[in-house]
């Protein structure tokens, strides 16, 4: 929002030391804040798998075996747990360092980005 461009004049030189980082979105020539979560950024083409667009609201895992996939339940075990327990990609890390009380927030936080895609 402050007319920098992080990803391309930035992410380039630090990609190879950086084991973590965490994303606001707006965009670039209106300085809005958009709805974070589509994982359409540029950020997002360099990540393998790509980015999960949450505003869909469509999740794949079923972490706790009920036969049901994105549950509730499911996306806070593979946030807690990482997704490679649950048959996905190891890449996506188990968040230890969170409560489960934060875990579950976050679960709360990323079903309200459902239908909030931003055109």
């Amino acid at each position: 929002q402050c007319g920098e461009r992080p990803y391309t004049d930035c992410w380039t030189k630090l990609r190879d030391h950086v084991t973590y980082f965490h994303v606001k979105d707006a965009v670039l020539e209106s300085r809005q804040v958009v709805p974070l979560g589509q994982g359409d950024g540029p950020a997002g083409r360099d990540l393998m798998p790509v980015p999960r667009d949450f505003t869909v609201g469509q999740f794949k895992f079923d972490a706790d075996g009920d036969g049901r996939t994105g549950t509730d339940e499911d996306l806070f075990l593979v946030i807690r747990d990482g997704a490679g327990p649950a048959g996905g990609n190891p890449l996506m890390a188990a968040w230890t360092q969170l409560g489960d009380a934060q875990v579950r927030a976050l679960v709360v936080y990323i079903r309200s980005l459902e239908g909030a895609k931003s055109d």
